[in-house]
């Protein structure tokens, strides 16, 4: 099968959400390849992995459309929805694929319908081949407010005891994609830093299940993304930290301004915003906020590709031989 590596929401290689993206056939089951996705997955060891394929709604859709469906898996867990290694595996299909200009790739998730449209012409030239700008119609997550005592002061205390020093949140929210949001001011979001975080910390508070969205208002200054690119001035900051699925923190993460741009929308009173990533790779998605929708646009860099020789029959031998070392170790205590 095929694979790919994709720097997602990047300004050059090297820079943004690294997700691999793999293609497989169109008899694809998801419920029987689980298992072999997780450990493909775990062996990629990327944040997100994808694992696309042709989906049986083809029929019905438009000349100009084309359906796949898509599933996400980190190291550890299978996800709903990730942002990053979405407009990783549409700028594969695009660059593969060959469609025209205004074709449209529609993605079937566990849970959402995500339409893919390209943001910018094709590049005639071999150079940019491998850059592709995408705009994506996710479902706006916007939070809900944190409103009990006791969650408010254990959430301080996470914040505490994972930053090591004293937050003052200005919002507290909990959204549909799992996460809660910690709106915290521009100094207090430069305070937390990125050494000696405890990331075991962050798990403390059960009242989300997948990430913790640190972020600011973008009045702190004017960050510079790349010499390839002009400087940007950022609407909002923002840092996302995931041990939970198994990741410490992401360099990029699309899925979270599902709930980051929304919440800025209506504070700022806009509907079009900029969102930096301030990770130590960093990153920037752009954020057009509608009724029911975000639309998130971003570039992407395909760095590798390749072939992926990991076979299900052979996943399920290894795993079938560890079950049996463990079973004998159990034994012969």
């Amino acid at each position: 099968m095929e694979c790919y590596i994709v720097d997602s929401f990047a300004s050059a290689p090297g820079t943004g959400n690294p997700a691999a993206v793999v293609l497989m056939p169109k008899e694809t089951q998801a419920e029987s390849m689980a298992k072999w996705m997780h450990t493909v997955a775990a062996e990629f060891n990327l944040s997100e992995t994808a694992f696309c394929w042709p989906s049986s709604q083809q029929s019905s859709s438009p000349s100009n459309e084309e359906h796949w469906d898509i599933r996400y898996y980190t190291p550890k867990v299978e996800i709903p929805l990730c942002g990053h290694a979405t407009l990783a595996s549409a700028a594969i299909l695009y660059q593969t694929l060959k469609r025209q200009p205004d074709y449209r790739i529609v993605f079937h998730a566990t849970e959402d319908e995500l339409t893919m449209e390209r943001a910018e012409p094709e590049p005639s030239d071999d150079i940019n081949a491998l850059r592709t700008r995408i705009a994506m119609e996710f479902p706006t997550k916007p939070p809900r407010e944190v409103v009990t005592s006791d969650d408010k002061m254990s959430i301080r205390m996470m914040l505490e005891s994972a930053f090591s020093c004293e937050l003052d949140p200005l919002y507290l929210g909990v959204s549909d994609t799992g996460d809660v949001l910690i709106e915290l001011s521009p100094k207090g979001f430069h305070e937390i830093g990125y050494e000696k975080i405890n990331f075991k910390a962050l798990m403390e508070w059960d009242g989300y299940y997948r990430g913790v969205i640190v972020c600011c208002a973008g009045e702190a200054q004017q960050v510079d993304s790349n010499e390839e690119e002009e400087p940007v001035k950022p609407d909002f900051l923002s840092r996302f930290f995931g041990p939970k699925a198994g990741i410490n923190e992401d360099p990029v993460t699309g899925s979270a301004h599902c709930v980051l741009g929304p919440y800025y929308a209506q504070k700022l009173g806009r509907d079009l915003l900029i969102g930096k990533q301030a990770s130590e790779r960093g990153g920037y998605v752009e954020c057009l906020v509608k009724e029911d929708s975000v639309r998130l646009t971003g570039t992407a860099f395909t760095t590798l590709t390749g072939k992926l020789w990991m076979r299900k029959d052979e996943t399920l031998l290894v795993q079938r031989i560890q079950r049996e070392r463990s079973s004998s170790i159990v034994d012969h205590d």
